[in-house]
């Protein structure tokens, strides 16, 4: 497609071509190519759509019975004896856990933790 350009001082009709590009490489009318897009027509298949599908043909519903509720054996309810409710890390790494205690123990800290549980 052509440019378009405006008859000023500064265009190429009235000063000229500022290069030979303009003579050599003239626009020359071409045929655009035409396309190949389908039309939007809705393409309607003959009879009714079966609703049998390969998945439905092939994997046919089963009746499955209930299953129950899985119940912890006798043995699993609850531990035998006294627990002392530590930690293996609590075993291993006592100096560890002397520092945290006593963390916890400065008194604006106790309240920190006493405001966060509400």
């Amino acid at each position: 497609m052509p440019m378009k350009r405006e008859a000023t001082s500064d265009s190429l009709l009235a000063n000229g071509p500022r290069s030979e590009y303009v003579k050599r490489y003239q626009e020359y009318p071409l045929q655009r190519t035409k396309s190949i897009r389908p039309s939007n027509e809705l393409i309607k298949g003959q009879g009714e759509v079966e609703s049998v599908t390969v998945f439905r043909r092939d994997f046919p519903e089963h009746p499955l019975a209930k299953r129950e509720r899985p119940v912890p054996r006798e043995g699993n309810l609850r531990p035998e004896g006294q627990h002392d409710f530590t930690s293996s890390y609590q075993n291993e790494y006592p100096g560890k856990l002397s520092m945290i205690s006593a963390w916890l123990d400065l008194p604006w800290q106790s309240k920190c933790i006493a405001n966060s549980m509400g």
